[in-house]
């Protein structure tokens, strides 16, 4: 995450996955353990970002179907 802060947005991709690929070889695991474990922490974390902007859209679709709502009520 440190490389990330420098490099936003790309950063924060690139900088977990070289995190955790470099961390795996010091750990003392084999390259192909290390490739394993950056490609899943790369899968959790596109997965994840898609879920936030997903709720956010669905938030944002309610708020403004009430905001409208109420907007037309007031009239």
């Amino acid at each position: 995450m440190i490389f990330g802060i420098g490099f936003p947005p790309i950063g924060f991709i690139i900088g977990p996955l070289v995190g955790a690929f470099l961390g795996e070889l010091i750990g003392g695991h084999g390259r192909d353990q290390a490739i394993k474990a950056a490609w899943g922490l790369f899968v959790g974390f596109m997965a994840a970002i898609g879920i936030k902007v997903v709720a956010a859209l669905i938030l944002c679709w309610y708020y403004g179907t009430e905001l409208i709502q109420w907007v037309m009520s007031t009239k």
